[in-house]
């Protein structure tokens, strides 16, 4: 006679369709565009943007980064073209989060940003991806530039410079770019753009979210101190008159 064993009976998996308002949050969260629809005990993701992680952007591009990336599931084309991916257990969703979770991270940070330079009154838009934030930074003469180095520890930055001509901006931007390099701790990626007729002239910003997240928080120490940015106005004027 065979001794009884004490076999425990496997765990059934949990339907997908219940973590549906989890997953729609979290896709806002990561500025992933995609409408969330139950199925069943399943839920149907149809990706309604461009930036997925998969290339290209095809139904079987995106099923075979949902086996790379251990998401349970598949992915389809529907009637209109669009690709959708078939979530049926609550562990592929919750993996779908997981892989999702730098998206999200970096466009926090991004939002942190946009918060706190509106807050100290630096023109300047902001957008996020998985891997990069771009900060881009404009005004008169680069006037968001002045603002925000002089928030970063360098009030003097355009100091003998001739904001009003094309070399002067070139040379801004050249020390900014030290400046923020020693801010974050790392060599910073930017571009600076000359201004036109239609539009002026910008800097841009190419961070890393790591980067980025260090430049947020020396940011907020600096609005939490109070401490008000002085006129950009009189530092132009004054780096005219000492040029």
């Amino acid at each position: 006679m065979n001794a009884p064993t004490d076999a425990v009976p496997p765990v059934p998996l949990r339907p997908a369709a219940p973590l549906q308002p989890i997953l729609r949050r979290a896709l806002e969260e990561a500025d992933f565009a995609a409408d969330v629809a139950v199925d069943g005990h399943s839920l149907l993701v149809s990706v309604l943007t461009i930036r997925v992680p998969w290339c290209p952007t095809t139904a079987e591009a995106a099923q075979e980064w949902m086996r790379t990336a251990g998401v349970q599931g598949d992915a389809t084309w529907d009637e209109g073209g669009i690709v959708v991916l078939h979530l049926h257990e609550a562990p592929a969703v919750y993996q779908f989060m997981t892989v999702l979770e730098p998206q999200i991270s970096a466009h926090k940070i991004a939002a942190g940003l946009r918060r706190v330079l509106g807050e100290l009154g630096v023109d300047s838009v902001t957008d996020a991806s998985r891997d990069v934030i771009d900060v881009r930074l404009g005004g008169d003469d680069l006037s968001a530039v002045v603002v925000l180095a002089e928030r970063l520890g360098a009030p003097h930055i355009a100091k003998g410079l001739e904001l009003g001509r094309s070399r002067g901006l070139r040379r801004l931007a050249e020390r900014f770019r030290y400046l923020l390099t020693g801010v974050v701790g790392s060599l910073v990626d930017d571009v600076y753009e000359p201004g036109c007729a239609h539009e002026g002239e910008s800097l841009t910003l190419y961070l890393s979210p790591a980067q980025a997240g260090r430049l947020l928080q020396r940011l907020n120490r600096n609005v939490f101190d109070g401490s008000r940015p002085t006129d950009v106005r009189r530092l132009v004027v004054h780096s005219r008159e000492g040029s």
